[in-house]
Order: structure tokens, then sequence, then C-alpha cells
């Protein structure tokens, strides 16, 4: 009686092992790009906290905008995001393209799309 094999061979594992390191090695690059995005999100949302309802300019948003990303020291500068007028306020948005480098010349791209109105 011949026996059936159970498990994994070793090459099928080997061969597993290297995707989900490529995997994982891929997640890694991309957490600091992440990262980078929340504390934008939250310069952003602190931003709009601290100005909504007072009377803003666009001048009064580039300077709470710039204090802040320079204590969060992001690599992101205050001349990336848009200040454009609306009927209640301001909207201030940014469009922001973080670069990972993976294997070689192959990189990592990740677009982040953020915005929030602070009303005069």
């Amino acid at each position: 009686m011949q026996k059936k094999q159970q498990g994994i061979t070793l090459i099928g594992f080997l061969l597993l092992a290297a995707l989900f390191g490529l995997l994982a090695y891929g997640v890694l690059r991309l957490v600091p790009l992440y990262g980078e995005y929340l504390t934008v999100s939250s310069v952003m949302n602190s931003v709009k906290t601290e100005l909504d309802g007072q009377g803003a300019n666009p001048r009064t948003i580039q300077t709470a905008l710039e204090r802040r990303l320079t204590v969060e020291n992001v690599s992101v500068s205050p001349r990336d995001f848009k200040i454009t007028q609306t009927a209640n306020g301001y909207m201030v948005s940014i469009e922001h393209e973080g670069r990972a480098p993976y294997i070689q010349n192959i990189y990592l791209v990740v677009v982040f799309d953020r915005q929030v109105e602070i009303r005069r």
C-alpha cells in the first residue's frame, strides 16, 4: 500500500515563502507613505478646526499649514496645497504622490487626494 503525500513539497514551500516575502517587503516600503498621508490629513483637519468660522483668508490658512507641517516634519510643502475660494469660504486640497523604491528600478507609487472646506 502506498502512502499519500501530505503537506507541501520543499520547492512549493520556497516559492510560497518568496512570494510572501516580496509582498511583505512591499508593505514595509508603503507604511511610511501612508503614515505621511495620515499626518497630512491630521494637519488639514486641525487647520480646519482652528480656522473654521474665524474669517480666515488664504494667507492665514497658508501660515497655519506651514506652522503645522514644520512641527510634524513631513516632506510636503505648504506650496503643494491649493486654496480656492468657494461660496462659503475656502477649499484646501492637496494631491500628493509618494514613491518608494521596491526592487532595482521598480517603484511603488501611491497617490493621495484630500480636501477640506474652511468656512468663513
